[in-house]
């Protein structure tokens, strides 16, 4: 009886069987880990695991726990300006013979002090990992809307005049547009502009062009530049900031621009006095309008930005520099050229290759076996874990990253933000974790 205890108590070469547990190795990759490809912005190289890579391990097996971008909290500080003027006294100016090479700026500086204004006010906005770009014009209007007010109010009251006048006075104007005006359908799908202006004959086109140009005589002493921004209407703000995917680009472009520059500008159009209208779905020979202007542009007004940030110029304390990132600000070829914007009166301004802090599209070249290489969307936990056999023996692996609204739009991860992806490196006894 004690013999047999003591046998069960200690192992020997009868009673224990010589097995190893596979353990395989877990790895944890965050961006600052990857190299940016040079050519490829939204593509990042990563090296394998060195104990993985040049270990005996049969096929070899990758799997995928979860992965995730990693938008990090942000304050965005800037310098904004707005100026809004007469575009009936800066036109007038511009063509001039004297003035044929002076720039906007010079031309703005001769306009009467009475026909145009500026706002200016220091941005600062906070972004925090939740929030998308949309934070920011949020955080714009909260401090430029009081500023408008003020603005408003003191040349109300220098000029002795209210809103009511100047509401009035729009409402003349518009009447006379929409005795033209045509929305496109019909006849007007090969037409280019949301709206147009439809005339019956060229004398009743001309005889419009004078009627503008009497009222805007008229009228020249009320249109004194108010700044607007409100929700309500937001077709006639004075500033307005989207993003929007570019497909000719293939990119997100962050705008920072004015309505007030864009809502009016018109085509017109005569009526073809040859057009005949046949039965048939067919495109008649002979169109029933013809455009006798490129644009009849009648906006009462222009709006310029001007934007001053701090340049980037160092690495240290990142937040001094999170407009730059987030805007995607600097000298690479795929970057915003700061030159472009700093401290210039520009009628919008395009940031492109902006991320929107919206989840991405994942691929990766150890997908091999799945369609266009693609993995999954970020911020995904895969249960069960996702297991790739590679077919090659290189020693680094790429991911690139793509908008996880439209697939094919690339997407440049900014600096300071990042991406994480936990990953599982089988050895030769594979035991796959389902």
């Amino acid at each position: 009886m004690y013999q047999t205890k003591i046998k069960t108590l200690h192992p020997t070469i009868n009673n224990i069987r010589d097995e190893q547990v596979p353990i395989p190795i877990e790895t944890t990759y965050f961006l600052e880990d990857g190299e940016r490809d040079p050519t490829k912005p939204n593509r990042y190289w990563f090296n394998f695991p060195p104990e993985w890579s040049t270990s005996n391990r049969g096929e070899s097996i990758v799997g995928v726990r979860n992965i995730s971008t990693i938008a990090r909290g942000r304050k965005l500080e800037f310098d904004l300006s707005i100026r809004k003027y007469l575009s009936s006294a800066f036109d007038e100016i511009k063509e001039k013979d004297e003035n044929i090479n002076k720039t906007n700026d010079e031309i703005y500086d001769m306009i009467d002090e009475k026909y145009k204004g500026e706002v200016s006010a220091h941005i600062i906005s906070w972004l925090r990992t939740e929030n998308d770009l949309r934070k920011i014009f949020e955080d714009i209007v909260k401090i430029v809307q009081p500023k408008f007010e003020e603005y408003n109010k003191n040349v109300m009251e220098k000029y002795n005049f209210t809103k009511d006048t100047l509401t009035s006075t729009r409402k003349s104007f518009l009447a006379i547009i929409n005795r033209y005006l045509k929305p496109i359908y019909g006849p007007f799908l090969m037409i280019k502009d949301l709206y147009a202006l439809a005339f019956k004959t060229n004398e009743e086109f001309e005889a419009f062009k004078k009627e503008l140009n009497d009222f805007y005589k008229s009228n020249v002493d009320i249109f004194i530049p108010l700044f607007s921004l409100n929700n309500t209407s937001r077709e006639l703000n004075d500033i307005q900031m989207d993003g929007y995917y570019d497909y000719k680009e293939n990119t997100f472009i962050e705008t920072l621009f004015s309505p007030t520059n864009t809502h009016t500008n018109y085509g017109c159009y005569v009526e073809n006095p040859d057009y005949e209208p046949e039965p048939t779905p067919e495109p008649t020979q002979e169109p029933q309008y013809v455009k006798v202007e490129e644009n009849i542009n009648k906006i009462l007004y222009y709006v310029d930005f001007k934007i001053n940030f701090l340049e980037k110029n160092t690495d240290e304390n990142y937040r001094r520099f999170d407009f730059s990132d987030v805007m995607n600000i600097g000298n690479k070829s795929y970057q915003n050229k700061q030159e472009k914007y700093q401290n210039k009166w520009l009628r919008r301004l395009d940031f492109y290759n902006v991320w929107d802090r919206l989840p991405c599209k994942i691929y990766s070249s150890i997908a091999e076996q799945s369609s266009h290489n693609y993995i999954g969307d970020s911020s995904v936990d895969f249960t069960p874990i996702k297991y790739y056999k590679l077919n090659s023996t290189d020693q680094k692996f790429w991911i690139e990253f793509y908008s996880g609204r439209h697939n094919k739009i690339p997407i440049v991860i900014p600096r300071n933000d990042s991406f994480c992806i936990d990953m599982q490196f089988l050895s030769y006894d594979k035991l796959l974790y389902v």
